[in-house]
């Protein structure tokens, strides 16, 4: 699957999952406001952020990713 997934798909969804907000969706879908869901997004951010810097295309020196290993 990740064969089909352009480096333009990754940027997308790095957008998407970098500005989700549960509060914009929890009273439609309640279950992506819990707090499993909330983990699950930032685990998959993560990832997708490792997958654009291995390839160069995201580069955030600035950044303490550290910081975003705990969800409260």
């Amino acid at each position: 699957m990740l064969k089909e997934l352009t480096k333009e798909d990754l940027k997308v969804i790095f957008d998407v999952l970098n500005v989700y907000d549960p509060n914009d969706i929890q009273h439609v879908y309640p279950e992506m406001g819990e707090r499993e869901f909330l983990d699950e997004v930032r685990i998959a951010w993560h990832k997708v952020l490792a997958l654009l810097q291995e390839d160069g295309i995201a580069n955030f020196p600035m950044y303490n990713f550290n910081l975003d290993n705990n969800t409260e």
